[in-house]
Order: C-alpha cells, then structure tokens, then sequence
C-alpha cells in the first residue's frame, strides 16, 4: 500500500483531469422515466433519459443519484412530478465551476454506503476513492485531497458530512478502498479467471494509426485517435497453457461470440423443443450476415431477422438456453432493445432464433477454423483473428475489419478538454458527420445516422473514437465550435441560427427540426399566427411552423419549465377550441422525426 503522502501527491495531479465545468443545461433531452431496479438489493428506481440511464433513487433515503450534476434539476423534477420524494440539494453548482466528475454508487450488500469512483475509459481500471455511510454521515476517503470535494458533490445530492477522513469508517469498509496509489488507472486485464492457471495480464500495446485509415478522415481527427491509440492499452487474449488444445482463444468474460462445437449441438438440441419456425426469406438475412463475418453469422442473422420481422419476432416464444450463453458479449455490445428489458424475455428469444438459424444450417465445422484465420487491423494494421471480437460488437459498428481493442470506443465520448489534439479532433468530427447527414442534427438523431450506412464501418468507428460526450447541451456548443450553426448568436436563452432554408431559429432544436423539414422537402411557412381569444390568446401567440395541410407544429424545447410548459397546455387548448391540427414536437421525437412527420411527406 503506497502511503499517505504518496497517495496526496497522485491525487492532486488527478483532480484537476477529473474537473470539469459545470454547464447548466438549458435544453430539454428525452423523457425521463423511473423504473423498478429488481438487481438491487435496496429499495432503487433507475432513472432514464429515453432509454439511456443518467441515475437512480433510493427510495429509502430519498436520495436522487445522477452520473451527471447538469441532469439533476429535470431528473427531480420528474420524479417529484411522478409522487417520489426527492432529497433538497444543500448546495448547488454554478455555471462554469469546476466540478469532480465522479460515478457514485450505492452497495446495499455493504449496507447503506455509497463508493466514489474516478471512472478512466475502458480497460484501464477504476479506482474506487470514497465512501460515504448514508445513515452515519461519516465518510472515508484514500486522500484528504479529495475531502472538499466529495463534500460538494454529496451536498449537491442533499447529504451532509459529519466526519471525514482515511480512518473514518470500519477497517471491513475500508479495506474496500483502492489504497495503492500506483494501480490507479492502471491498464489492466484478468486472462481468463475461470482457468486455475492463469493471472493478470500486463501486455501493454501501444498502437498508431495506419496511413490508409488515417487518410480516411480528416487530419485532426486522424491525430485525436493517434492520441487515443498512444496510450498502451492490454491485450486481454495472452497465450496460456491452460488454452492449449482449445479451439478458441479465451477471453475473460467469455463474450467472444463465436459458437464452438458444443454450443453448437446445444443450442440444436434447445431448437429442437423451441420449434421455432423461420420466416420464408430469412436467409437472405444469413447472406448478409456472412458478408459480415461469417465467424459470427448465427447470431448476426438473429439480429437482422428482429428488425426485418418485428412482427414474426414477437410471436416467438422466448427459450433460457444454459446460464452463461453470451452470443453477444456484455451489457454494453447488446443492443438496446435487450438492455432495456428488464425481464430478460428478449434475450432469451434472441438464444431461441440462434438455436433456429443453427439448426437450419448443416454444416457449421467451419465456423471455429475460419474465426481463427488471422487478418490485418484496418485500422491499427495488429494481427488478430474474428475469434477476439464479440459478436455485438461486430453488429454494432457492422464490420469485423477491426481488431478487439480498435473496437473499444470510449463509452462516454471524448471530453474535449483534455488535450488540444482530442479537442480539435472532437471538432472535427462533429462538422464531419454533419457533412454526412448534409444538415445540423442532433446528438440524439446520431444513431438513425450511423444505421442507414450512409458512412463507411471503418470510417465511422474513426469518428466514433473522438466525437464528444453525448450530452445534448453540450453538442449545441459544439456544433457552435465546428462552424456548422453559421453566424448565429447566443440570447439569454437558446442558440439564435439561420437554418439551411434561411429560415431564423431561435434554439438549436428549431434549428434541428427545420433543417429536417428542409431535408425531407416538406414544404413549411414559420411562425403562423393563432386565432385571436380573449382568454387563451391575449397576445398573439404564434407556432413555429405550419405545415401545407394546416397543421400547426411546435418545437416544445423547455417542458420541465413550468411556465413554459403551461403556456403549451393554452396553445393545445387554444387549438382544440378552433380545430387547429396541432403537432407538439420535444426533443424525444428528434430521432424518429421520419415517423412523426411521416404524414407530411406523403
């Protein structure tokens, strides 16, 4: 254990990587939702914004807890709208203040204590750094350094400190610290716990950028991701004799994807009792899938057939194949439609159409020796083989071109004030796949973007490496930084932008949903007045467009403010009174703004 000093000293030079300013957040992202945590030992709600989670809340202490400080405000706001509760915060942020951006957690296994942790993009470990008891108030800390700040952050949530300290909790909790000083942030991996044989591996990789993927994107980029890559990283696949004879190198959570012979005549057996039947042109899914990579076709195929056949998806009855059959990988390379469902129910009719596709197919022998045929990175140039890639990955970025440590993107994005080259390079990727999409969208409409396969796989995990964090907020400023708003300026409130018909936008998300309409080519007048009402429009309320059946829509960017949000209940009303088609647009709908509108383009 490295001792008191040492450990000051290492956390002062990690605060201030860990600090970022606090950005209020103005604009208004998805809906927020509360949903029943059945994994947690203590009585928690998730928190989502859409489908991604931005916190939780524990019931018992009233406690709301966010990954980010900016989501705070709305995060309550729902829940105290939905009967919960909420905790006042003792202090609050102020814009532009430096805040430790730390991941809190409550272990209710440890009893009502909650863990601080600096949280460095994958696989370089995360040190766990505090702990607070909840009931107690005490909390622990592996340096004094961090006292002040953990504080903050905790007043910010409504709790108190009473003591603090190294020693301020029992030696039993304590020891559930990271003391060493010289582990934290190391690059790290376990090869393999479930072999006696094997330990950690410190095969650092440093890697570069090969001149035809750098000549892929622009120069800034090219060089943010050198950046990225110059940090050496571990190879979690190391050759240990506890492997040999086995058809597929290990990785340690066993997510490579790739089905061995056993999993094989398994999943054939559970087809058997399952009787699922295929739809007619389901191999034209399979062909797509080899083109792909043939050493992860079945489960690939799975994932075709449920966005070509929702339909026929949903009649299948859902099938546990084992406890530990991980065709795709990790929580993180499953696609949302399984995280999302708490039962597990699709995951388990994911297994039931693999064990159909298998069974259909013959011959499958050739699926171990092909996934072991070595191949140059696309991107990095490093030899691997398609055994190392988890099946979900390759379905997410929809190539197996690149090697298993090429594919981690960091979860988070880049922050994009770490470095002037991660800085410049976020920029760039932002005006670049603006360039792409061939308007201004928003970070929320990203995901349609990357699916239509309207930018190369390997182009697009290039971009991916660098684009900034997703915070909508946040990539309003940037799309400011890249150029791509034109000469707007910034009111009070919004983000004032001249939209690609000339059209004038008062917020990023007019100007998100202008463009669009400009896009699709659906003719739109702005600002149509309503009917005059002594009661309900006083003043000459205007909409924000109007569309050529008379359709009035509003882009309603600010409904967790509430006079904002009772002005839009008058202009719903005011509508209804006079017969006025009336579509209210928030910032939920950006990404399926293809399906809302639908009826426009027709």
């Amino acid at each position: 254990m490295s001792t008191a000093s040492s450990r000051d000293a290492a956390m002062r030079q990690l605060i201030p990587e860990f600090t970022t300013p606090f950005v209020p957040d103005e604009t208004v992202g998805e809906a927020i939702s509360a949903h029943n945590s059945p994994q947690s030992r203590l009585p928690t709600m998730l928190v989502r914004r859409g489908r991604k989670k931005i916190g939780s809340y524990l019931i018992s202490h009233h406690l709301l807890i966010v990954e980010r400080e900016e989501d705070r405000s709305a995060a309550a706001a729902a829940m105290t709208a939905a009967g919960f509760e909420v905790r006042p915060s003792l202090d609050v942020p102020r814009g532009g203040e430096g805040v430790l951006r730390m991941k809190p957690t409550v272990i209710g296994a440890w009893g009502n204590v909650m863990v601080f942790e600096l949280t460095f993009p994958s696989p370089r470990s995360s040190p766990r750094v505090a702990l607070y008891d909840l009931d107690a108030q005490a909390l622990c800390v592996v340096s004094k350094e961090l006292i002040p700040h953990v504080t903050r952050v905790l007043a910010f949530m409504g709790m108190a400190v009473e003591s603090a300290g190294t020693r301020a909790l029992p030696a039993r909790l304590r020891d559930k610290l990271d003391w060493d000083a010289e582990m934290w942030g190391w690059s790290h991996v376990l090869d393999g716990p479930i072999y006696p044989d094997t330990g950690q591996s410190k095969s650092a990789v440093v890697r570069t950028l090969t001149p035809d993927a750098a000549a892929r994107v622009p120069d800034d980029v090219a060089l943010a991701v050198d950046e990225i890559f110059a940090v050496p990283v571990a190879d979690p696949f190391i050759p240990s004799p506890a492997l040999e004879g086995y058809p597929v190198e290990g990785f340690w959570s066993y997510q490579h994807g790739v089905l061995e012979p056993e999993t094989v005549a398994m999943l054939r057996d559970a087809a058997s009792r399952t009787q699922v039947s295929l739809p007619e042109n389901w191999e034209a899914q399979w062909e797509r899938a080899m083109a792909i990579s043939p050493s992860h076709a079945p489960s690939l195929t799975a994932l075709f057939l449920h966005d070509s056949h929702p339909e026929w998806w949903g009649a299948v009855t859902p099938y546990k194949v084992g406890d530990h059959q991980w065709l795709l990988g990790h929580s993180d390379k499953k696609p949302m439609w399984m995280r999302v469902d708490e039962t597990n129910a699709e995951e388990w009719r994911f297994t039931a159409v693999v064990a159909a596709v298998v069974a259909a197919i013959d011959d499958l022998d050739w699926l171990v020796p092909t996934s072991l045929v070595p191949q140059d990175c696309a991107l990095c140039g490093r030899t691997f083989t398609p055994s190392k890639l988890a099946a979900g990955h390759v379905a997410q970025l929809r190539t197996a071109a690149v090697c298993h440590l090429c594919v981690r993107i960091l979860p988070d994005g880049v922050a994009g004030s770490r470095s002037p080259a991660l800085e410049a390079g976020a920029t760039a990727a932002v005006s670049e796949v603006i360039r792409y999409a061939g308007r201004v969208i928003s970070q929320s409409m990203l995901p349609a973007l990357f699916a239509d396969e309207a930018i190369d796989p390997v182009t697009l995990i290039l971009l991916q490496q660098v684009l900034p964090a997703p915070t909508e907020r946040g990539w309003v400023a940037w799309l400011a930084k890249a150029g791509v708003l034109g000469e707007g300026w910034r009111p009070s409130r919004g983000y004032i932008s001249v939209a690609a018909d000339g059209h004038e936008c008062r917020s990023a998300f007019e100007r998100f949903v202008d463009d669009y309409l400009w896009s699709a080519k659906i003719p739109h007048d702005v600002e149509p007045p309503y009917p005059y009402d002594p009661d309900l429009n006083p003043n000459g309320s205007r909409a924000d467009w109007l569309l050529p059946d008379g359709t009035f829509v509003e882009a309603a960017g600010l409904m967790s403010k509430r006079e904002y949000a009772a002005k839009m209940a008058r202009k719903n009303e005011l509508a209804a009174k006079y017969g006025i088609p009336l579509l209210v647009l928030t910032e939920a709908d950006l990404s399926r703004l293809d399906t809302v509108l639908a009826f426009a383009r027709t």
